[in-house]
């Protein structure tokens, strides 16, 4: 039988502000934790898009969305 170790999660890189719901990331700028949405027991985020556009989505999807914006893929020309 072989021992199966979940790996560690790393020490999150924040730290909390007082009793606030502000915190103190590790580059020295502050942000606010989200708080999720709970609608027909499905958790949601809202995200802003810009220009006061906010997004809803699934708490699955946020590092998915967070990728895609740090990542962005070139637009293939249309043909």
């Amino acid at each position: 039988m072989t021992d199966k170790k979940t790996p560690k999660s790393p020490a999150p890189s924040y730290t909390q502000v007082g009793s606030t719901s502000y915190i103190l990331l590790s580059d020295g700028s502050f942000a606010r934790k989200l708080k999720p949405v709970v609608v027909n027991g499905v958790s949601y985020y809202n995200l802003s898009k810009g220009k006061g556009v906010l997004m809803r989505i699934t708490a699955d999807r946020v590092a998915e969305y967070i990728s895609a914006i740090e990542n962005p893929q070139p637009e293939k020309p249309v043909a």
